[in-house]
């Protein structure tokens, strides 16, 4: 069985970031792949996770392929990308409906007044990327034969500052935890999923149903161009984002990996417990795991 693969631990501006993978003891070689980027000197970062689909032929292949060919679409707009500060006026606070008693307080202010402008030029970059690395996967199972059905799952999040833009396709999932709370902020696209969607199939009824990994989007394995769902969402002060394949979420409900959450703050420890506790409840399939702590301004 491969070791867990310490991935590394960044930090840039106030984000701080940790990754780790693990082959999980029943898959026969590691079919998941994980990318951390970051710019230099920005509080700007890349998190890349892609899940090869362990019922096909040449999901190591694939997931590699989503990754590789992802991180250069991406790499030449990163550089581009920064927060915008803009202090917010204590007559705003007070239209909002802000206690006036108390002071204004300025690196509050600035710190949770940053400009969104760089969703609408990054959400079309982020949709041309999921086609770029749709179509890497493809070329890269074509070279090969009888590797025409590869596939993988994907998800990308970029951290500008404190907004989060996310591109996900298939049922590797982002969550954040903010103040104790879980939340997955991806929806699954699986069969399972959808009939919770629909109000015929109960949450906690999902991880057993038969269609809980039968995938209807994903990279590769189909000519048409792969649907991504795009998102944006506003970071605080103390968030933990977690990116994971479903090598962790299957093998650990949400109520488990909220308690290791709140017991362990040290992004390394974190993603090294969270592996084996997942390893601990079988560790059924390849295990990755993607940290980014956003932490308070200077």
């Amino acid at each position: 069985m491969a070791e867990t693969i310490i991935l590394g631990t960044i930090e840039t501006g106030d984000i701080t970031i940790a990754s780790q993978q693990d082959q999980g003891r029943v898959r026969a070689r590691q079919e998941d792949s994980c990318l951390v980027e970051r710019i230099l000197g920005q509080p700007v970062a890349l998190l890349l996770v892609a899940d090869g689909m362990g019922g096909q032929r040449g999901g190591d292949i694939a997931s590699r392929a989503a990754v590789v060919a992802a991180v250069a679409e991406m790499r030449p707009w990163l550089s581009k990308l920064q927060p915008v500060p803009t202090l917010r006026l204590p007559e705003e606070d007070e239209a909002a409906g802000a206690d006036a008693s108390q002071p204004f307080d300025a690196v509050s202010a600035l710190a949770d007044s940053v400009d969104q402008s760089n969703g609408g030029e990054l959400m079309p970059v982020l949709e041309q990327t999921v086609q770029v690395a749709h179509a890497a996967v493809r070329n890269a199972a074509a070279a090969i034969d009888a590797l025409d059905d590869a596939g993988c799952t994907f998800i990308l999040a970029v951290l500008v500052g404190r907004t989060l833009y996310l591109a996900h396709v298939g049922d590797s999932r982002a969550y954040l935890w903010r103040q104790a709370q879980l939340r997955q902020l991806t929806h699954d696209h699986s069969g399972a999923a959808a009939l919770v969607a629909a109000g015929v199939l109960a949450a906690d009824e999902a991880r057993a149903h038969p269609a809980a990994h039968q995938l209807y989007r994903y990279l590769g394995g189909t000519t048409a161009a792969a649907k991504a769902d795009l998102s944006e969402h506003r970071l605080e002060a103390g968030d933990t984002l977690l990116l994971c394949s479903d090598g962790l979420w299957d093998m650990l409900p949400d109520v488990e990996i909220a308690r290791h959450l709140l017991a362990h703050g040290d992004l390394p420890d974190l993603a090294a417990v969270l592996i084996d506790a997942a390893n601990r409840a079988g560790g059924e399939d390849n295990i990755s795991v993607v940290l980014a702590h956003i932490g308070a301004v200077a």
